[in-house]
């Protein structure tokens, strides 16, 4: 995470965050044509910040089992198993779909090409070209889980019909 220089970073170090950000867009724009993404770049004293989120997706953004944990309210699936914050190579993410975390993934290696990052969290040493955070906006995060559960819920009542009635599952 930390000791890395992107290899865009020399040939765009000079540019402000905001022409950065720019470029990042352009260069996810030209690997992912369908999807759409939300960059914002921030300059403050202590530094400067390009956040990056997806905000609109063809297809399932959650896994079976992420669905199953949040529909069903005695699930034997624990809150550890999906962190809030799920972040990309540090844990592995089950909340996610293959096909997102590999969006995910690309979109972060994409900003990092374009940043450098010489800290030492050990002593208290900060020097990075700036922050870069990378997501899914919840703009299209928490519409997405509500359709993707009640279509969850569909599909796997009409295998629990019983349990469904009774209100056990999809809650």
């Amino acid at each position: 995470m930390y000791k890395f220089e992107g290899e865009n970073y020399k040939k765009t170090q000079d540019l402000s965050v905001a022409e950065i950000g720019k470029l990042i867009k352009k260069e996810f724009k030209k690997e992912f044509p369908g999807l759409k993404l939300s960059v914002s770049s921030k300059t403050y004293s202590g530094g400067q910040s390009i956040r990056a989120y997806i905000t609109e997706f063809e297809g399932n953004l959650f896994t079976d089992s992420f669905l199953q944990y949040r529909s069903d309210p005695d699930s034997m699936l624990s809150n550890e198993t999906f962190p809030d914050y799920c972040e990309i190579k540090r844990i592995h993410c089950q909340k996610w779909t293959d096909e997102v975390l590999k969006v995910l993934e690309r979109l972060e290696e994409i900003g990092n090409s374009f940043n450098m990052d010489d800290s030492d969290i050990q002593t208290d040493y900060f020097r990075n070209s700036f922050y870069y955070f990378s997501g899914i906006d919840s703009g299209l995060e928490y519409p997405q889980l509500e359709k993707e559960k009640l279509e969850y819920c569909k599909r796997i009542s009409m295998k629990n019909a019983e349990m469904f009635e009774e209100g056990k599952i999809c809650k």
